[in-house]
């Protein structure tokens, strides 16, 4: 450690507090005569003694740590003698509310100004290349960030010498309204802006081609969100939570949507998946319960993951391409409100309002889709699974057919037909795909039996 830090500043006793009767505030206040260059890690840590702060000007780092939790810091002024902020530096002070950060700060450090709670205005150095991670996270009040040469007073304003926003360095400052993120910005990181909750606009740049994991998780009145027109990939939970998120329209460029990147998006009410999208991760829209239609454009879709519209029981219309209609994109056993679903350009469901839509099973030659007509019987609709093959299309009433194509006798001592037909629909449930298989191809078989004889 050099010597002007140790030898001359041993110990914080050798500082004293100062206070105004006036003002009734009490001001720290540095030795005489001692060449101060660099406030060590955690050396006022936890003081809670003085609410004014003036760093010597010959003070040039601030170490670590150096004022972490000062719970009672109110004021600082920092000289231009200063050049490095340390991490966590001013951390938990809750009382500060400004600060002027001099140009002559070229390293802030991680962390250095989070949970100050009621930090309103903070004055950044133009020659900062980064925002740091989780440098103002929890900063609840924070609502003007400007730099010294900025014209502006409110908003967030920050410098074109700034590229990138790291991890979580935003997060939880819940006065921050809107958000445009500058042109010169390249890459945003993890829970940038997560837990938000004031947050009501965001707009990406068109650099952008990632959106990061959590990035605006939580952001519960989150209603606008304008996506990069050359974005690639939507990670890990990047908007999971968005409660009042209506509508959002993804660009074609898009290739990659993650693991519960929409989940929870509880107003959403409308998605269409763009023709270059390759990959939908595990629960991407689960519980977005107001979603109503769903259309996927994309034909290339390689890989898919589980429960992707799992709990979106309101889904009403369906426009997919060949290859989707499976149990891994949809819920079909939870989705009451289905009426319409167009799979590779055919209608293969058209309900009206009084019929109801009970469930749907696949296999690669048929579709068999189970529903409630308008006099209330069970019935059953079976189509051919692609296009080019011999289309069947017929309705069965389920109860007789299930039970003779299985030679099933167990039913015979009940006599109300809606309860016949809900165990039916009971034991088609928890059937295996082979035996689903067995049911279609049978039926199919007596179909073609039926209309050779005809």
């Amino acid at each position: 450690m050099d010597k002007n830090t140790i030898e001359n500043l041993k110990s914080r006793t050798q500082c004293k507090i100062e206070f105004d009767k006036t003002t009734k505030k009490s001001t720290l206040i540095f030795p005489k005569g001692k060449n101060i260059t660099v406030l060590p890690k955690n050396f006022f840590a936890y003081c809670e003694n003085f609410n004014i702060l003036h760093i010597p000007d010959t003070v040039q780092s601030l170490e670590d740590n150096c004022f972490n939790q000062c719970f009672n810091l109110e004021e600082i002024t920092l000289p231009n003698s200063i050049n490095k902020i340390g991490k966590y530096c001013f951390k938990g002070c809750s009382k500060l509310n400004n600060i002027k950060i001099p140009d002559t700060v070229t390293t802030l450090e991680n962390g250095a100004f989070s949970f100050c709670k009621k930090l309103n205005g903070v004055t950044l150095p133009d020659k900062l290349t980064k925002i740091p991670k989780l440098c103002f996270y929890g900063c609840n009040n924070l609502s003007s960030l400007n730099t010294n040469n900025s014209t502006n007073i409110d908003g967030i304003n920050l410098s074109d010498n700034i590229t990138v926003l790291e991890d979580n360095c935003f997060g939880e400052c819940n006065n921050i309204k809107t958000f445009k993120v500058p042109d010169n910005i390249t890459y945003i990181g993890k829970g940038a802006f997560e837990n938000c909750k004031s947050l009501e606009e965001f707009i990406f740049n068109d650099n952008i081609t990632d959106i990061n994991e959590q990035l605006l998780i939580n952001c519960r009145n989150l209603h606008t969100i304008h996506l990069p027109k050359n974005l690639e990939n939507i990670h890990y939970m990047a908007f999971s939570g968005c409660e009042s998120l209506k509508q959002i329209t993804l660009p074609e460029t898009l290739s990659y949507i993650g693991e519960s990147s929409f989940s929870y998006c509880t107003e959403l009410k409308e998605i269409i998946i763009p023709q270059n999208v390759q990959q939908i991760d595990n629960n991407a829209f689960e519980n977005c319960n107001k979603l109503e239609a769903v259309t996927i454009l994309s034909n290339n879709i390689k890989n898919i993951g589980n429960n992707i519209f799992d709990y979106c029981s309101n889904i009403k219309y369906l426009n997919i391409p060949q290859g989707t209609l499976n149990n891994k994109l949809f819920d079909f056993n939870n989705m009451p409100k289905l009426k319409n679903i167009i799979y590779d350009n055919r209608h293969i469901l058209n309900l009206n309002e009084n019929e109801q839509f009970i469930n749907l099973i696949n296999n690669d030659k048929y579709i068999c889709i189970n529903y409630l007509n308008n006099d209330n019987k069970y019935l059953y609709k079976v189509t051919t699974n692609k296009t080019n093959d011999n289309e069947i299309k017929t309705e069965i009433d389920l109860t007789t057919n299930f039970l003779k194509l299985f030679n099933h006798n167990m039913l015979d001592d009940i006599s109300d037909t809606n309860k016949k037909a809900n165990i039916c629909l009971n034991m088609m449930s928890i059937l295996d795909i082979e035996v689903c298989n067995e049911f279609l191809n049978k039926l199919s078989k007596n179909i073609q039996e039926d209309n050779t004889n005809m």
